[in-house]
């Protein structure tokens, strides 16, 4: 649209203004703009977007908001709102603070409570060629767990290649660190990885947080009765385990590993996973750790007994419990004997194991059993059975 206005000098004399709007485009800081052509407003957290209309004879800014308030920042070409974060990397986020983009520390995990952090590192003969690989995520590890502020009462680095053994405990994150950095692979060919497990689960009565960094799937990781052991552990002690692995040969794949740890704990392949770190911690901030207190009062006690004639020694498994839970009275006289089979009730609470997994537990070695009994004037009366045994199904699940 041209438009011309005669107007007077006021020097003196009159001239002809002439004045030329678009009609089919829109005019912003860098120029002219065509049609449907759009433009971010961070300020107004807004896009605006040229347009024309019949009633309106010039094309004009549309302005909609895509977010509430102002002061929006611009994050690879989209509006992002006040106070939003990205992580940018293991230790930093990238935040919108009041229209400007600005690289921020990571929020602290302090709530997230580890009674004992424990890395089982398998110091067979093929770790040695694979420590590029799996040392810089071990270290990386504690690293961010203190950038976090993580709250760690103790560190654990725990050998299971021949035999089952603790080489470094400390509270120190120092100590714990400088220890992994000059882990010596001494070699060996016979990893006792659940026997470790055990062993790290008895680390503490709550809140372990287990690490198990191998190239292998383990030499007794097909015993049943150790698998349940530590399922069971892990579970009363509200833990954490995770497998770090390196798939090494056809037959030490991701899913094979998989297919041996996944009901145990999270399985994570560090070897082309450059977020595994990440991963870990993403894993833990949804867990017991960071969500629930760790409290000493909900785990039984641990008596040492023979697992087997060969092994070592492993904690009490409750099979039953009978209390002043506020449970329905009726709850193991009205249960059906398929309820008996396979166990109920809540093992924090009243609850029965169930026959069947105590037949499949007991078949495997030699068990004790010990009998609590304690009364409401707060007398204990404890019996101990040197032989425990339950039959399976065919044998109706007869005690011998």
């Amino acid at each position: 649209i041209e438009t011309d206005r005669c107007e007077e000098n006021p020097s003196g004399g009159v001239f002809v203004n002439q004045i030329i709007l678009p009609t089919m485009c829109c005019f912003n800081s860098s120029g002219l703009q065509p049609l449907d052509s759009t433009s971010l407003v961070p300020s107004l957290c807004s896009t605006k977007t040229c347009s024309k209309t019949t009633r309106h004879p010039t094309a004009f800014w549309l302005i909609q908001k895509e977010h509430q308030g102002c002061d929006c920042c611009v994050y690879n070409g989209s509006l992002v709102p006040d106070g939003w974060s990205i992580p940018l990397n293991r230790f930093q986020n990238l935040t919108c603070c009041k229209g400007e983009l600005l690289e921020t520390a990571l929020p602290p995990l302090s709530e997230c409570q580890i009674q004992n952090l424990t890395y089982l590192i398998d110091t067979s003969g093929s770790m040695h060629k694979a420590r590029p690989i799996w040392e810089p995520v071990a270290l990386e590890l504690i690293d961010v767990m203190e950038a976090r502020q993580v709250d760690i009462m103790d560190y654990t680095l725990l050998d299971y290649v021949t035999t089952v053994h603790v080489t470094t405990t400390t509270s120190s994150n120092a100590v714990f660190y400088d220890a992994v950095d000059n882990l010596t692979i001494s070699g060996g060919s016979k990893e006792h990885t659940f026997a470790g497990l055990l062993t790290a689960l008895e680390m503490s009565n709550c809140h372990n947080f287990i690490c198990v960094f191998t190239d292998e799937i383990g030499d007794d990781t097909n015993n049943p009765v150790l698998k349940e052991e530590i399922l069971i552990r892990k579970t009363l002690t509200k833990s954490e385990l995770f497998f770090m692995v390196m798939p090494s040969s056809e037959t030490h794949t991701h899913e094979t590993f998989q297919e041996i740890f996944a009901d145990i704990g999270h399985v994570i392949e560090i070897t082309s996973n450059i977020d595994a770190v990440m991963d870990v911690v993403d894993i833990m901030k949804a867990s017991k750790i960071c969500t629930e207190n760790c409290t000493e009062a909900s785990i039984e006690l641990v008596i040492p007994r023979p697992r087997t004639l060969q092994e070592e020694t492993s904690p009490w498994i409750t099979i039953l419990r009978r209390g002043q839970y506020g449970n329905n009275v009726a709850l193991f006289s009205d249960a059906a004997f398929s309820e008996y089979v396979a166990g109920f009730g809540d093992e924090n609470e009243e609850f029965w194991f169930g026959l069947q997994k105590l037949a499949k537990m007991t078949n495997n070695s030699i068990w004790e059993l010990r009998v609590e009994l304690v009364d409401f004037e707060e007398n204990t009366y404890i019996a101990e059975y040197s032989s425990f045994k339950v039959e399976g199904a065919e044998k109706k699940y007869s005690l011998t």
